[in-house]
């Protein structure tokens, strides 16, 4: 659209005599003079972060108390999302709600206690789907990550999210859509007595600065998962 009303702006001025110039306005006051007539047309386009680069190993040891996985659990690179899982179950599906929600009672509407922590359980979808000692992050280790980690918007083969650079200088890239969610394995005690909720990290880039922060979320919902590994 921005190329099409430039070049309409150009056609009208070609064609009047008294103006053969154009002058570009900078915001520090400096002004650039261009002669029309050795200019074809103008062109507006969206400047691309260039891609950054991550660690590559599978296990990154970024300087904390766990190794953080390359990529999320259902994905074979960095800017790939994966797949979501709701908390505690260990397939991934196309709709996430209440009513297909394998731990709430329909009836009751009770969700089943499943422990403080799934790390490492029969309900860990990390676990299942990679095996060995892969697990779910606690709450306490992704609060790590957000507070000893330096987080940059950046690209990575095409895929926007953060780059997360860890205190002895390793990265791992975290793909980011306009709101994302990833899971804990810790259950939230901001409902005490319901164990409807499960801390997470969330990202969003739809303001602006592009933030990032632990929360808590209905564990109905679908989130995608980061693995960890302990040493």
């Amino acid at each position: 659209m921005k190329k099409l009303f430039v070049l309409l702006i150009m056609q009208l001025i070609s064609y009047s005599a008294w103006s053969q110039t154009m002058n570009i306005h900078y915001k520090n006051g400096q002004t650039v003079e261009y002669n029309m007539d050795n200019i074809d047309y103008l062109e507006f386009t969206e400047k691309k972060e260039s891609n950054v680069q991550v660690s590559s190993e599978k296990a990154v040891d970024l300087g904390l108390s766990v190794k953080w996985a390359s990529c999320n659990v259902g994905a074979t690179s960095p800017e790939q999302f994966g797949d979501k899982y709701a908390w505690g179950e260990t397939k991934t599906k196309d709709v996430f709600s209440k009513d297909n929600y394998i731990y709430l009672n329909a009836e009751t509407k009770v969700y089943t206690y499943l422990g403080k922590d799934i790390s490492g359980t029969e309900y860990d979808a990390a676990k299942k789907q990679w095996g060995g000692k892969w697990r779910m992050p606690t709450f306490d280790e992704m609060k790590e990550l957000r507070t000893k980690c330096e987080f940059e918007w950046a690209r990575f083969n095409n895929g926007n999210g953060f780059k997360v650079i860890g205190p002895n200088g390793n990265s791992i890239f975290i793909p980011v859509e306009e709101k994302t969610g990833y899971w804990s394995s810790t259950l939230s005690d901001f409902n005490p007595g319901s164990n409807s909720d499960a801390f997470t990290i969330n990202f969003n880039f739809s303001i602006s600065p592009k933030n990032y922060g632990t929360t808590s979320a209905l564990r109905e919902y679908g989130f995608y998962i980061r693995p960890v590994i302990s040493e």
